[in-house]
């Protein structure tokens, strides 16, 4: 059974095993493969107990039941690049999370864009199976195009002045539709900047592991940071 929480130990004390299981075991953070193996070494867990689970990266709290209280996104990886026109990231994409965010910040050589292309394994899918439904505003103009049939999505237009974007990326993982949502923010001077709004889908019931960021012309200098959204 839990401890109250708190003991104030008294300097020649006696240590006994209740108070060891009461008020250091039992009030631990307690590191399991799953919730199985959990179950396994805790038949009866009490309020209190907190555990994390490795499979699915989550610190969960017993009340009457084991309840996650992990963050809302989980840092993957970071990767910086420089002069780069092309950058890989492999094996960030699992079963660990359905959704994903990438948040992109960049510099290009010249004005050019940046595409975005799943990936399985090594492979990128070059499949023209991207549909896409664009908005850009600059100034009081504001411009939609919906384009079909495409190879990639487009996750930025880098100027030479930068650029930054966050961008959704929903169950790329699982066996269903990809879709992105990208909301960038550029600007071809520190005066000019430019909002642009990107929904894209990919057709293709397909699970993929990985992504390729690219240019079109030129190099980008940045990072790009990518996160799993916890499951509930």
């Amino acid at each position: 059974m839990a401890g109250a929480g708190w003991r104030d130990f008294v300097a020649g004390e006696v240590l006994t095993a209740a108070n060891v299981q009461d008020y250091l075991q039992d009030q631990a953070v307690m590191t399991f493969a799953s919730s199985a193996a959990r179950g396994s070494a805790i038949a009866s867990p009490t309020e209190g107990m907190v555990s994390y689970l490795k499979d699915t990266d989550r610190l969960e709290v017993y009340t009457t039941a084991w309840t996650s209280y992990t963050a809302g996104l989980i840092p993957i990886t970071t990767v910086s690049f420089t002069s780069a026109a092309t950058v890989n990231f492999n094996s960030v994409f699992s079963s660990k999370y359905d959704n994903y965010r990438i948040v992109f910040n960049a510099i290009g050589s010249t004005t050019l864009s940046v595409f975005f292309r799943l990936r399985s394994g090594t492979t990128d899918n070059t499949a023209a199976e991207w549909d896409t439904q664009e908005l850009t505003i600059n100034g009081a103009s504001a411009t939609p195009v919906r384009v079909s049939g495409l190879t990639n999505a487009l996750i930025n237009v880098a100027y030479t002045d930068g650029t930054s974007s966050i961008n959704d990326v929903f169950s790329p993982y699982l066996a269903a539709y990809t879709r992105v949502i990208n909301t960038m923010l550029d600007s071809s001077s520190a005066t000019a900047p430019i909002a642009r709004l990107y929904n894209s889908q990919n057709g293709l019931n397909t699970s993929f592991d990985g992504f390729t960021l690219y240019t079109s012309t030129g190099t980008m200098t940045g990072t790009a940071t990518v996160y799993g959204y916890a499951k509930v």
